[in-house]
């Protein structure tokens, strides 16, 4: 490392003892040393912040955690107590959805004159209408992902039409060999009973369980014994 002054014929000499230096030669080695150690600082406080981002990504995460646990908790026991005041008990062995009625039905896709037979089906959820409806659609989707088998279902669509247009797919042909589906799934708040419905269309008749017949659901009354 060499002290330099820069003259005013603008060339660069080494300073005498009475002159303070203007600039500083670094020979190779000194300058890739002294760019190193730049980068190596520079590094250190990128990777300090990139630690602290992680912590408080962390914090989030856990706080997110927590209160979808706590979420999930509330909906449960919400679950639980529309069960149980339907007659469902025990009311933790049921997953609260109630068959309404189930009917034989003619769909018509748009641009068609030709009609498709299914079955459409409402069924009464667990949720009561204090619960909004984005609620309400974000657990009936997780609830029917979970109930699909129970129910003789494979698969869901949000937009049949929108599905068969896309895959270019005649319908004919998708009707008469598909699985079990349901579409034009719709919701509606029966406020004479309390509790949200569900409507939806389904390719074949779906299955009933035990479990999900409105009369079937209620605890047997025991039979008062005789006195001899």
């Amino acid at each position: 490392m060499i002290e330099v002054v820069k003259r005013t014929s603008g060339h660069y000499c080494k300073t005498k003892s009475s002159e303070n230096p203007t600039h500083i030669i670094f020979d190779i080695d000194e300058c890739k040393e002294y760019y190193d150690n730049i980068l190596k600082d520079k590094q250190t406080s990128f990777d300090e912040q990139i630690g602290e981002a992680l912590n408080e990504a962390w914090k989030y995460k856990k706080m997110a955690e927590k209160y979808q646990n706590l979420n999930k908790n509330l909906i449960r026991i919400a679950v639980e107590r529309s069960n149980a005041q339907r007659g469902m008990i025990p009311k933790k062995q049921y997953n609260g959805y109630i068959f309404l009625y189930i009917e034989q039905y003619e769909y018509k896709f748009n641009g068609t004159a030709e009609v498709f037979p299914c079955f459409r089906v409402n069924m009464q959820t667990p949720y009561r209408m204090t619960f909004d409806l984005s609620s309400v659609k974000t657990m009936v989707h997780m609830d029917l992902l979970k109930i699909k088998d129970d129910i003789g279902v494979q698969l869901m669509y949000d937009d049949l039409q929108d599905y068969i247009k896309t895959k270019d797919i005649d319908i004919t042909v998708f009707w008469e060999n598909a699985d079990n589906f349901i579409f034009k799934l719709r919701y509606k708040l029966n406020g004479q009973k309390g509790f949200w419905e569900i409507e939806f269309l389904a390719r074949h008749m779906v299955t009933v369980p035990l479990g999900m017949i409105p009369k079937n659901n209620h605890r047997p009354k025991s039979t008062p014994k005789k006195q001899n």
